[in-house]
């Protein structure tokens, strides 16, 4: 898999991780969401979740540490979505907008710098 290949699945990804804060305010909003629970907290339903557990991308660079990181920060990611979802689906809509304030502000801010010091580093790599 080429260097541009990969940058452009974590170009994607981060818009699709900073569309998740209205789609979340929406259920908040409304108490209404299209997707699962359980499947807005899982972190290989969306589609990068898809690509990063897919075989497609090579063994040598899921082992390394940009990698590692993302995915665990992605499922974290994925977890406080599901946890302010499940709020919202209640009608606790107060935690549910509190929670978007402070955890899920911060998963999404260090899921976001992560995907772009990735993107960065493998800008700089040779292919």
């Amino acid at each position: 898999m080429h260097n541009s290949s990969l940058r452009n699945s974590i170009r994607a990804a981060i818009i699709t991780h900073q569309a998740w804060k209205d789609r979340l305010q929406m259920a908040i909003e409304t108490g209404q969401m299209a997707d699962t629970v359980s499947d807005m907290s899982s972190d290989n339903k969306c589609p990068f979740g898809n690509w990063l557990y897919s075989p497609k991308i090579p063994a040598d660079i899921k082992a390394g540490k940009p990698y590692q990181v993302i995915r665990r920060l992605h499922a974290e990611f994925h977890t406080c979505v599901g946890d302010i979802a499940k709020l919202a689906m209640s009608g606790d809509q107060a935690t549910a907008q509190q929670m978007m304030i402070t955890d899920f502000a911060n998963q999404s801010d260090k899921l976001q710098r992560a995907l772009k010091k990735w993107d960065q580093e493998l800008l700089s790599t040779p292919v």
